[in-house]
């Protein structure tokens, strides 16, 4: 009876905290994230979910997983991670995000992960996981890849032109979005915010009067892309795609005798947003009252 007295004792969890082993070595045992279908998860002050919120751990966010730490209580033994993003830090309990193969795992084979140069300094991609070898492509911070694979220090990426290599993690910005999606929405969206405005001739002010280049510069303008003030030499920038390509933020050319007169914003739904007319100002269309001249994306 004393024997088996002391072997009970032995399995009294005893109240506290330790802090584990810090993450892994490889990205994502370093990283936190959520399914999209879990949409949010509170982030709190303390291990406790009785303690302060201090925001929320959404999709599409990737927090920087710092500690893992067990906590022993009454109602038992729990893990949770520390979790960091930007200025925001908390606890979040294990069970509630993925991390380490079950994150890479969701992240890759959903396509979610993309990357960009982390500086103003372009990456440099390279052909093998070595960054002594040959370099097929200098990727750009305002550029974007799909991450398909990571391999030790190395991502390997797949950009739009179809070539694939390898970028060491170290010099990469990673996202669960492709930033130009949401640079094309915001670009409609502050395209959008005009309608109504005048029309001038020649103007350039999006408030008291432009014209149909004149509009497409201004807007391309708040996104760091500069445009002439002209639709013809517009038509010529970017690349051409198909009406069935059309997307978000593609520039749309019409004319007469294939010779550009005017230039539009393509904002999704078989619509354009324009600078039309000294009758109508700024306003919306359907994307093919007129036969297009060409269309040219200048959003990659």
């Amino acid at each position: 009876m004393l024997a088996a007295a002391v072997c009970g004792l032995g399995l009294l969890a005893l109240p506290g905290r330790e802090v584990l082993a810090a993450p892994g070595s490889t990205y994502f045992e370093k990283i936190a994230v959520v399914e999209e279908q879990t949409g949010t998860v509170p982030v709190y002050s303390e291990t406790d979910e009785n303690s302060e919120t201090v925001g929320p751990l959404s999709f599409g966010e990737i927090w920087e997983l710092r500690e893992e730490v067990k906590v022993t209580n009454a109602e038992g033994v729990s893990l949770w991670y520390y979790v960091v993003l930007d200025e925001e830090e908390g606890y979040v309990p294990a069970e509630s995000v993925l991390t380490g193969s079950e994150a890479e795992a969701y992240l890759l084979e959903e396509e979610l992960l993309y990357a960009a140069a982390l500086d103003e300094e372009p990456a440099a991609v390279y052909l093998e996981a070595d960054d002594s070898g040959v370099i097929v492509y200098q990727l750009q911070a305002d550029d974007t890849c799909l991450v398909t694979a990571v391999e030790g220090d190395y991502a390997v990426i797949e950009a739009y032109n179809d070539f694939s290599g390898y970028v060491r993690l170290d010099a990469l910005s990673l996202s669960m979005q492709d930033p130009v999606v949401r640079t094309r929405e915001d670009l409609v969206a502050t395209a959008l915010q005009y309608v109504g405005n005048p029309y001038v001739w020649g103007g350039t002010s999006l408030t008291n009067g432009i014209d149909c280049s004149g509009f497409t510069m201004r807007i391309y303008e708040m996104f760091g892309i500069s445009l002439p003030h002209s639709s013809k030499a517009q038509s010529k920038m970017g690349r051409k795609v198909s009406a069935s390509e059309l997307e978000p933020g593609d520039l749309i050319f019409y004319g007469s005798g294939g010779a550009v007169d005017h230039v539009a914003i393509y904002i999704g739904d078989g619509r354009i947003v324009h600078a039309a007319s000294k009758k109508s100002g700024i306003r919306i269309s359907k994307w093919n009252y007129e036969e297009p001249v060409t269309i040219r994306r200048l959003l990659e």
